[in-house]
């Protein structure tokens, strides 16, 4: 059997890859080692044959949030461009304010740009505290 791995050595598939499984292994039992430094561990020590595969599919959830946080980290820093952007034509009115009138209305925008950026980066912070699926499915990148 060789078994295919992912980029942090577990073994997410048990056909066609390149590397020879370890000494007795099935096909079910192969996901539960790992690929460390050229040789195989088992990623699952303190799990009997029979319910390691609850804590390897428990470990893939992990990395299927992972990845979608990667994915939606993005579209948050997106948004904060489109609201940033839409702050454009009050800086040109401020400062046209402020020219003719002697005031300083500019300064309350540029604290309406710091303040998206702000809210930007708690949001991303939530973003990155998220542990579950469901709370993932709850969030929303916009929504800051």
């Amino acid at each position: 059997m060789k078994p295919v791995l992912n980029e942090l050595g577990y073994v997410i598939c048990s056909e066609g890859g390149a590397i020879d499984a370890p000494e007795g292994v099935t096909f079910l039992t192969a996901f539960r080692y790992k690929r460390v430094e050229g040789a195989w561990v088992d990623a699952f020590p303190d799990d009997d044959d029979d319910s390691f595969m609850e804590s390897y599919n428990a470990l893939n959830g992990v990395w299927a949030i992972a990845e979608q946080k990667t994915n939606l980290a993005p579209l948050i820093k997106v948004e904060a461009a489109r609201q940033i952007e839409a702050l454009a034509w009050k800086i040109e009115r401020a400062t046209e304010v402020d020219a003719t009138d002697g005031t300083t209305t500019l300064a309350d925008v540029y604290a309406e740009r710091a303040a998206v950026r702000a809210a930007s980066n708690a949001h991303e912070d939530a973003l990155d505290a998220i542990t579950t699926q469901e709370a993932l499915v709850a969030f929303h990148p916009a929504n800051f």
